[in-house]
């Protein structure tokens, strides 16, 4: 059975990309590399979480010198690297999204990390087929999204049984174990390495320069982790879900020509 963990990077809308973001391994690997994680957050610095927005401002539980912040850093993504964790994203752009949000109606309204939720998980279904290992039981597991995240299961949970009183067959319903979970990043080390892939891939679609910054070399490392045939959230992406949305739930409105 697989276990992947995902966490989001750009929530506020004050940048223009929304990232989703993790890892996903068989279930046994993860408990070594949560052990060897934890160790090394209990390592000199000692830090009680990873997360790597306070580790680029040099506050929370990074409030040391940068030297310092800069090998704690590396040496955990060391420890992503040596457990040969495999990285999916998804991404939205926000002024694309308020074009798209413009046009609903209903509980779907104002819901970004929907649309984010349910790409993660067609690009896990998409990753099973490219590697030939589809239907192989997989449980989700995302950081707390507070009302958010709770409309996001609440949505795939409709989905479900929308599917089932249709008889429509779904890929995600052979492979998902159980309903996807959200917990809380500081208890688990998964979604610690989650953040810093999705602060990452985030932080590459900001800044134009990045490769020559202060964490261009982590972000160069973490790119090798990410599987390269993950859906992005693009035009095509948009109308497909207003289209799915109009036919299906009623919850948006016709595109105006």
């Amino acid at each position: 059975m697989l276990q992947g963990y995902f966490d989001d990077s750009g929530s506020d809308g004050s940048r223009p990309p929304f990232v989703l973001a993790g890892y996903i391994l068989p279930a046994k690997r993860w408990e070594q590399f949560s052990d060897e994680w934890q160790a090394e957050l209990e390592r000199e610095p000692r830090i009680e979480y990873f997360k790597m927005r306070e580790a680029n401002g040099g506050n929370g539980q990074f409030s040391f010198s940068s030297e310092f912040r800069k090998y704690k850093v590396r040496a955990l993504a060391a420890l992503i690297d040596k457990h040969m964790l495999h990285g999916l994203d998804t991404w939205l752009r926000w002024e694309e999204f308020d074009e798209f949000n413009a046009g609903l109606v209903g509980p779907s309204k104002d819901q970004p990390y929907a649309p984010l939720f349910f790409g993660i998980i067609d690009n896990v279904v998409a990753y099973q087929m490219a590697l030939k290992m589809f239907p192989r039981k997989i449980q989700l597991d995302f950081d707390e999204q507070g009302k958010a995240g709770r409309f996001a299961i609440q949505s795939y949970g409709a989905i479900l049984e929308f599917c089932e009183q249709s008889e429509i067959q779904m890929d995600h319903a052979s492979i998902i174990e159980g309903t996807p979970r959200m917990l809380n990043d500081k208890k688990y080390p998964g979604l610690q390495a989650a953040d810093m892939l999705a602060w990452c891939i985030r932080f590459q679609l900001d800044e134009k320069d990045w490769i020559n910054s202060e964490w261009g070399w982590l972000c160069k490392d973490l790119n090798k982790t990410l599987w390269p045939g993950c859906m992005r959230f693009g035009k095509e992406t948009w109308d497909s879900y207003r289209t799915m949305l109009l036919d299906h739930f009623g919850s948006v409105t016709p595109k105006q020509s």
